[in-house]
């Protein structure tokens, strides 16, 4: 099915405490209805949790999908954490994932779906191969070899 946009967010919080990454699954686009509304539920998202994220992991990977029926917003996140300093860069992060159903941290059995373990793989992959997590915030991995390149692009300075 693959996803509709990327969209990139280097200093989420303009005081350089957490990049993120989201990937905008084409599965119930039709509910958020543009990348803009999508983008909006997601910075929204991330605000309201900012006290459990800030301090607790360096960069955040996330999917933004949705339901039609029954008509439902989700966000699959997994935090990383553990590679702040040159020393742990390039070793194996600790990766925390939850899930955020209609603006709320929900327990689910399913963490994520498998067109996003490809691209948070992908992420995983390209962060080793960086310098450090400032590279790793502004650029981002070619997944054009997976077929679930996204449509689009966006970095976002909020």
């Amino acid at each position: 099915m693959g996803f509709k946009a990327r969209l990139n967010y280097p200093d989420f919080f303009k005081d350089g405490s957490l990049s993120l990454r989201a990937y905008l699954h084409q599965a119930g686009f039709q509910v958020y209805g543009t990348v803009d509304s999508a983008n909006q539920y997601f910075v929204e998202t991330v605000r309201n949790l900012k006290g459990q994220l800030i301090g607790n992991f360096e960069f955040i990977l996330a999917a933004i999908w949705a339901t039609e029926d029954p008509r439902a917003k989700f966000i699959d996140f997994c935090g990383l954490s553990d590679i702040g300093d040159r020393e742990r860069w390039l070793g194996n992060p600790d990766v925390s994932p939850w899930v955020v159903k209609d603006g709320l941290i929900v327990p689910k059995k399913e963490q994520t779906c498998g067109d996003a373990l490809i691209v948070f793989g992908e992420e995983e992959n390209f962060r080793r191969k960086t310098l450090d997590l400032e590279q790793f915030s502004i650029q981002m991995p070619d997944l054009i070899g997976t077929r679930l390149k996204p449509e689009m692009d966006l970095t976002i300075n909020l």
